[in-house]
């Protein structure tokens, strides 16, 4: 889908008569971010995309396959990260609910700190192309089934509800990352560490196991 990425070591290279300068591939990625936002994806061209990174088409052709390649270059990293973070927490000798703890609040600050790329690939990911879009997938899918794998264990050491299903536990986490993209702004009021620390408490409170509440009939 993506071409390899050239060296770090030198300051530029030729590769098909064409000459790559070091960091165009983040500056392409940047700019793709920002036209995305800006005008929708459908309405960006690699042309407009390459003027605004200052890099040539072939610069643009070295990193990327197709504009389509590029949409999924501005979401891969953040998977990747996303992933790397939860095996990480994970593999850890921490006590379970630390570790729950730690994956939901991780990745509720990567999601707020990356809003600006995670805002363009949800409003866009519909669009890319079918073999993409399964990619992306079974991706998500991927780390979906980590992460309902440690609730289920929580769920069996009564740390956490069992009267739930653990794969509605995890969405019911991820819905309100999601619907961030609607409102949460990089340049607003909220730091992403503390927002993701609040997210994740009222996430927890919602989550963990608690002696049932006995309900009055006939009471509002």
């Amino acid at each position: 889908m993506e071409s390899a990425q050239r060296g770090a070591s030198a300051a530029s290279t030729r590769r098909n008569g064409a000459t790559v300068v070091r960091g165009a591939r983040e500056r392409l990625r940047e700019a793709a971010t920002r036209l995305f936002a800006a005008h929708g994806y459908s309405n960006v061209s690699i042309d407009q995309i390459c003027a605004e990174a200052e890099v040539s088409k072939g610069a643009f052709y070295y990193h990327f396959d197709s504009k389509d390649a590029a949409l999924y270059g501005i979401y891969q990293p953040l998977l990747e990260l996303q992933m790397q973070r939860l095996t990480d927490i994970l593999a850890r000798p921490d006590p379970l609910p630390d570790k729950l703890r730690a994956v939901a609040e991780d990745v509720a600050r990567i999601c707020l700190e990356r809003i600006d790329d995670l805002t363009v690939f949800m409003q866009s990911m519909h669009l890319l192309e079918p073999e993409t879009r399964a990619l992306v997938g079974e991706q998500r899918r991927r780390y979906h089934r980590l992460f309902a794998q440690m609730i289920e264990n929580a769920q069996a050491e009564r740390i956490l509800r069992s009267d739930v299903p653990a794969d509605l536990l995890v969405n019911q986490l991820f819905g309100p990352l999601h619907y961030s993209t609607i409102w949460y702004r990089s340049r607003g009021p909220w730091k992403p560490e503390v927002l993701a620390r609040q997210m994740t408490d009222m996430w927890l409170d919602g989550v963990r196991a608690h002696p049932p509440v006995a309900r009055t009939e006939g009471k509002t």
